[in-house]
């Protein structure tokens, strides 16, 4: 395999700096060009000849910017070019033409921008996130002349650069593994590419190899509307949801400007009243509205949670939706997918169970065991694959850009998903089993003990009449702040957290994770919050990052337009926006930490994070004196 370089790019208008980074050893390579110092080409062409090359928004920006440099030009031509990909915001394709250039295929280059799901967020974001050991802004204004003194700047800075690039791609190496793995599979090259878009890629291509031609996406005006088609299962016994079904199907969904679709008027902030919980629908899916509870499992009454697997993708398969300008040839791919993941998930599940069983036995040989453990990543491997292709698929019926483009679709879905949960909550309400929390694709019930059978023939009863299926855990507690911020601790061990209380990684920021850590901790293990607290050596779990528009300072330092800090005794100051001097949310008593020290800071507020963890407690419906 060939070894891998990350690769960074600065441009001015009278200097450019391309450097590479090798990911084993470390070392750097600056290629420089300025007045009197060409840039070595040849060299720079024979490393991308040699090595992977892995970029943070290459596609779009340092590969064509890159191609076009090889060609010859000068800084000006450069900075040029590299003004209108930033400020025009220019495609890779799109400067390709432009420029008349080509980026060679034969490069071998991964871009992560796409494969980690942060949600098109900046390299520096992702640092802070990772906990990058330093956050530094560009340190000379862009339009700016650079001099010679200036030049060591610009390389330390693009060494960092390429630091977070290498944080970023360790990070991404799971992903990635699974993209070279489909790569394979499919024979498209798949690496640089989002769930979504491998969803989209993969179907094309197994749609094109059937119809024999290729789908492009349709023409849809803003202000199309559809109506919704109700599926025969779906059935209410009371006038309330009768109605709410009424509502439904007598609205119009709306295509927007932006190619989405918006919930229809009538059924905006519309409040659905089942047993003792509300629920509210909305396009993203069913929630249900509780505040600050807290449930208990007891021999009386068990806490059940039921998700619906794969529930979207179930629907479109169940309900036979393709999108129209594709026709049957979707499904047929679809299915294919679908049918293929199921039974390399169930193959990885027996192999689990039979490397469980080998591993207890101890007369075995360590051959035996390591095939069927390679057995078992293959089948795991396979069944990730096929899941990613299902689930990517569906965020496309909203995208506009997208070939699988179909709003009327995306509604059929996501409405058909609620009602269908809707029903179930209904059935299981009438029979006394009530449901205390619901979201998208599943329900948690407090059921009594005496009606735990009950409660089983009414789901299966539910998946018969729909053609779904669940999937059951039992919880030994549901602590809520709201649907959305949660811990439910498992019966046999283990806690499923959402919100607030995940831990901080790709897609979300570091937000003073030692609270969450000690209210987890107490919540299921009974550790005292002070002792999870005080007795924490590592300062990135005391630490709060925020990114600021127009930058932040502190005083009169400048920090950047990604910020960390921790709480500081008796610090009375906080941090700023440069643009109009308001203090940035949270920063209160703030120290900001832009490079992570080797020590513990001896100045933490701790009175102040116990005192976070003891309200975080009471506002998911726990008790802590």
């Amino acid at each position: 395999m060939k070894r891998t370089l990350v690769m960074d790019i600065e441009c001015y208008v009278d200097y450019f700096l391309v450097m590479f980074k090798a990911i084993d050893t470390l070392k750097t390579l600056a290629f420089e060009l300025f007045d009197g110092h060409p840039l070595d080409r040849a060299t720079i062409v024979g490393i991308l000849k040699t090595y992977r090359v892995v970029t943070f928004n290459g596609l779009d920006y340092d590969l064509p910017l890159l191609a076009l440099a090889l060609t010859g030009v000068e800084n000006a031509a450069l900075k040029e070019a590299s003004n209108l990909i930033i400020e025009k915001g220019l495609r890779g394709w799109q400067f390709e033409h432009h420029y008349n250039i080509k980026v060679p295929t034969s490069i071998d280059h991964i871009d992560l921008r796409e494969p980690v799901p942060g949600v098109q967020i900046s390299l520096k974001l992702y640092g802070a996130r990772l906990h990058s050991k330093r956050l530094q802004d560009l340190p000379i204004e862009h339009t700016a002349s650079i001099t010679p003194e200036q030049r060591p700047l610009l390389r330390t800075y693009c060494e960092n650069d390429l630091d977070t690039t290498l944080d970023l791609w360790h990070k991404a190496t799971p992903a990635i593994k699974l993209r070279e793995v489909m790569t394979d599979l499919y024979g498209i090259d798949l690496r640089s590419k989002s769930d979504a878009q491998i969803a989209e890629a993969v179907i094309k291509s197994e749609v094109a190899k059937i119809k024999g031609e290729p789908s492009y996406r349709p023409d849809l005006a803003p202000g199309t509307s559809y109506k919704y088609r109700t599926p025969t299962f779906i059935k209410f016994a009371s006038p309330h949801l009768q109605e709410i079904l009424r509502k439904i199907q007598a609205s119009d969904f709306v295509v927007t400007a932006t190619g989405g679709v918006d919930l229809p008027p009538a059924l905006t902030g519309a409040k659905i009243v089942i047993g003792k919980s509300t629920y509210r629908m909305g396009i993203g899916g069913l929630h249900s509205c509780e505040k600050r509870s807290a449930h208990i499992a007891s021999p009386e009454v068990k806490l059940i949670d039921r998700d619906v697997t794969s529930y979207y993708p179930s629907i479109i398969l169940q309900c036979e939706l393709a999108p129209k300008h594709i026709g049957p040839a979707f499904l047929k791919v679809y299915r294919g997918i679908f049918e293929t993941r199921l039974a390399a998930k169930a193959r990885a599940g027996d192999l689990y169970k039979r490397i469980k069983a080998l591993k207890a036995r101890i007369q075995e040989t360590d051959n035996d065991l390591a095939e069927l453990e390679r057995q078992h990543v293959e089948a795991d491997t396979e069944a990730s694959a096929k899941k990613l292709s299902l689930n990517g698929s569906f965020g496309k019926f909203g995208s506009k850009w997208s070939a699988l483009y179909s709003p009327d679709l995306m509604i059929q879905v996501t409405v058909t998903g609620q009602l269908a949960l809707l029903m179930l909550i209904e059935r299981l309400e009438a029979a006394g089993v009530p449901v205390v929390s619901a979201n998208t694709d599943g329900i948690v019930m407090a059921c009594p003990a005496v009606r735990d059978a009950v409660m089983n023939e009414i789901v299966a009863q539910w998946e018969r009449d729909t053609g779904l299926e669940t999937e059951e855990t039992r919880y030994r507690a549901l602590f809520s702040r709201d649907v959305n911020n949660y811990c439910a601790l498992k019966e046999g061990g283990g806690v499923k957290t959402k919100g607030v209380l995940v831990a901080p990684g790709v897609q979300k920021n570091p937000d003073n994770e030692i609270v969450s850590e000690a209210v987890t901790s107490w919540l299921d293990k009974g550790v005292p919050i002070g002792q999870t607290i005080l007795t924490c050596r590592d300062v990135r779990k005391f630490l709060r990052v925020k990114r600021v528009t127009g930058g932040a300072k502190y005083g009169d330092e400048y920090l950047g337009r990604v910020v960390r800090w921790y709480r500081r005794a008796g610090e009375a100051r906080h941090i700023e926006y440069v643009t109009n001097g308001n203090k940035v949310g949270g920063s209160d008593g703030a120290a900001p930490l832009m490079e992570l020290p080797d020590a513990l800071p001896n100045d933490i507020d701790y009175g102040w994070y116990l005192q976070e963890a003891n309200d975080l407690l009471h506002e998911l419906g726990a008790c802590h004196g």
